[in-house]
């Protein structure tokens, strides 16, 4: 039997970002996904994801939603009866 893989240490390894976490704008420049985290009510939050050029352009999508955010409504599929 072979050893375990530790699949943190595997991911910490890459360069790139996975397939599905990329994709190019109308111009054809990189975009990949970023995290957002946030605390309310003293629990930790997450799964807010932002599509980005750069870790300096994620972040000045963070302060555009801090300074500018709306709540738009639950999400759905469209064409539901």
């Amino acid at each position: 039997m072979s050893d375990p893989i530790d699949l943190s240490a595997v991911r910490n390894q890459r360069t790139a970002p996975d397939a599905e976490f990329v994709k190019r704008d109308d111009f054809g420049r990189q975009m990949q996904v970023y995290l957002i985290q946030y605390t309310m009510d003293g629990e930790d939050w997450g799964g807010v994801q932002v599509w980005a050029y750069s870790m300096d352009d994620a972040q000045r999508r963070v302060q555009a939603l801090r300074a500018s955010a709306t709540l738009l409504g639950q999400a759905m599929r469209s064409g539901r009866v």
